[in-house]
């Protein structure tokens, strides 16, 4: 077993309540409320920008220039072109990013940001990877029809551009997994549980609004 799919496989309860929170069952099925979307879209933007600035991060710490690029590559990937999707939302719901971050936000962005600057490349690659790789599982398992209330957002979930820059960092993961001791392999797995759990707590926060 590849090492991503052992970090997976080791989560999978998490995931499985990402999957079954009533955030994700009602976004959907399309039921999901406008003020509770906003107020997920608002705080997602100002997530985005975090984790661009951590991918960025990684670059410098990469093993080959080929990592580096991919990383950089990612951002792009990240802030450009998801950035141009909530833009879109934001101008169609009249809504800024110039609101407080919530208490979730600022845990996982602090979290990415801190892991960034302090932590080796492999461990990095851990804590960024769980945010990449939920949203294409949960695009995987969303089913939605042609007049689906969300049906462009959730579509970016499987746009084949996210899925490659998915597919890229869980290569670039085992390939460093390869050649990583027990002890950075074991902060892997703790960081990559962390940003798990924060993936979950994001959602709670926009949908119950604490």
């Amino acid at each position: 077993m590849k090492f991503s799919e052992q970090l997976w496989q080791n989560n999978h309860t998490l995931y499985q309540k990402i999957l079954q929170h009533p955030f994700n069952q009602k976004l959907a099925d399309g039921t999901l409320e406008l003020d509770i979307f906003k107020r997920y879209l608002i705080q997602d933007a100002q997530y985005l920008v975090a984790y661009g600035k951590a991918l960025a991060l990684a670059s410098t710490k990469a093993w080959t220039t080929a990592d580096m690029l991919q990383c950089l590559s990612q951002a792009h990937v990240a802030v450009v072109f998801e950035k141009s999707l909530h833009d879109d939302f934001m101008t169609r719901f009249n809504i800024t990013e110039q609101q407080p971050q919530s208490t979730a936000c600022h845990h996982y962005c602090s979290f990415i940001l801190a892991t960034a600057w302090s932590e080796t490349y492999p461990v990095i690659l851990a804590t960024l990877l769980p945010c990449f790789w939920v949203y294409a599982s949960l695009g995987e398992a969303f089913k939605i029809t042609a007049d689906h209330p969300y049906k462009t957002w959730i579509e970016t979930y499987t746009d084949p551009e996210f899925i490659t820059a998915v597919e890229a960092m869980k290569t670039a993961l085992d390939s460093v997994a390869t050649q990583s001791d027990e002890c950075t392999k074991q902060r892997m797995q703790e960081h990559f549980t962390w940003a798990m759990q924060l993936e979950l707590n994001f959602w709670e926060s926009a949908y119950t609004n604490p």
